[in-house]
């Protein structure tokens, strides 16, 4: 999991806030998801990766406030 900011306010509160975002995703899986709190990590990566440019309308950046998932496959494939 991997939890993400938009660039409003001071970079070390996006970074705590992105990783918040993400622990809170991740143990929603684990409650209701039936996936083991064991197999989960939750990273925050602050505004650092946003979707929409920092220039872009206020409106716009609900999009970079967001917490994006990866599954990868038993054994490492694809």
């Amino acid at each position: 999991m991997a939890g993400h900011a938009d660039p409003q306010g001071e970079s070390a509160h996006n970074e705590e806030l992105s990783q918040r975002r993400a622990e809170t995703v991740a143990a929603f899986v684990a409650d209701y998801g039936g996936v083991g709190k064991n197999t989960l990590v939750a990273e925050g990566r602050g505004e650092r990766e946003p979707i929409v440019p920092a220039t872009a309308p206020v409106d716009q950046q609900r999009f970079n406030r967001r917490v994006e998932i990866s599954v990868r496959c038993p054994g490492g494939g694809p």
